[in-house]
């Protein structure tokens, strides 16, 4: 089932969260208001997108919350895994 991660907030913190969950597997797009969608053939994957980005973020001793398979949020941007059919 095709996932989405959805990408929100303001434009400096959309921009890391969007540098650190890109994937070669993701297709990406701009949604409404400075936002991204990044489009997964699997929710596996995206649900490794998001482990891999917050790894980068502990990594980098940046500021994030984290819920498992679901959610990242860094500073005042938010990704959040949607399916979609």
């Amino acid at each position: 089932m095709t996932t989405q991660i959805i990408i929100t907030g303001q434009i400096g913190s959309i921009y890391t969260l969007r540098s650190v969950l890109m994937d070669y597997n993701a297709q990406e797009a701009r949604g409404m208001f400075n936002s991204y969608i990044l489009i997964f053939k699997t929710k596996k994957e995206a649900v490794k997108a998001l482990s891999n980005g917050r790894k980068y973020l502990k990594a980098d001793d940046k500021d994030y919350s984290y819920a498992a398979g679901q959610m990242l949020r860094y500073d005042a941007a938010t990704a959040i895994i949607k399916e979609i059919n």
